[in-house]
This record gives C-alpha cells, structure tokens and sequence, in this order.
C-alpha cells in the first residue's frame, strides 16, 4: 500500500520522472538505431527483390530453360 507521507509520495514522483526519463531515452536511441539501418536494410531488401524478379524472368521465358 504506498505511503501518504510527503516523502513518500515525493519518493514515487521522482521514482517516476526516472522511469519516463529511461523510457525517451530508450526510444531515442531506438529510432537512432533504426536510421542508421534503414539505408542498408532498404539496400539489401532490393537486392533480393532484384535477384526473385530476375529468377522469376528467366524461368517463365519460355522454352530451353
């Protein structure tokens, strides 16, 4: 049961400004994360897209292949 004393309750909103500081800055480094992927994943992902669309033409070309 927490506390209504006011350092209890000053206990839970510093407890609390701590926990959303940690969640921004958490997310921050998340989505700094994600830029410095997403050029190489954009990258790879078109490289595979490349190479089934290349598979795909050369099997349906028709016959001898």
């Amino acid at each position: 049961m927490p506390s209504s004393s006011p350092r209890g309750l000053l206990d839970s909103v510093v407890g609390l400004c701590f926990t959303l500081l940690l969640a921004a800055v958490a997310l921050h480094v998340a989505v700094r994360l994600i830029e410095a992927v997403w050029p190489v994943l954009l990258l790879i992902l078109a490289v595979i897209g490349l190479l089934a669309l290349a598979t795909w033409l050369l099997r349906n070309r028709g016959p001898g292949w």
